[in-house]
């Protein structure tokens, strides 16, 4: 049963739970990771983009993110769409700063690591630190 029924639509499945587990992250643990406790967190939904993570910071600030539950290493393509994405959306226009998270199963690429070690309002965050405050 769970050859035939379950394992092959997991990731399609997980691939919407892990959105709301990354959401509830900000929620509760986004202080950790941007400094300052968030003030609401949600999504956005257009006819033409979409967010997995919007959201504002109690100082003001606006962040947004992306989830990926793929079998591979999250890349710098992920990250630039989502920065093409959240300069579309009027959410968070007149916000100080911007903080881009970017959510993945199975990690990043080098250049991605790179790419946001030089850019301190991207951040990365894993499996690995998702489940580690789910154990607390």
């Amino acid at each position: 049963m769970y050859d035939l029924s379950i394992a092959p639509a997991l990731d399609d499945y997980m691939g919407g739970v892990f959105e709301w587990i990354c959401r509830d992250y900000v929620r509760l643990y986004g202080q950790e990771e941007l400094g300052v406790p968030a003030k609401e967190v949600g999504q956005i939904w257009t006819a033409d983009f979409d967010l997995d993570v919007a959201g504002t910071l109690l100082d003001g600030a606006a962040l947004f993110g992306e989830c990926k539950w793929w079998k591979g290493p999250t890349g710098e393509n992920v990250l630039d769409r989502l920065v093409l994405n959240a300069a579309r959306t009027r959410y968070g226009s007149e916000a100080a700063a911007r903080h881009h998270l970017v959510f993945s199963r199975n990690g990043f690429t080098t250049d991605l690591k790179t790419r946001a070690a030089r850019e301190p309002r991207t951040h990365l965050v894993g499996l690995e630190e998702l489940l580690e405050h789910g154990t607390r």
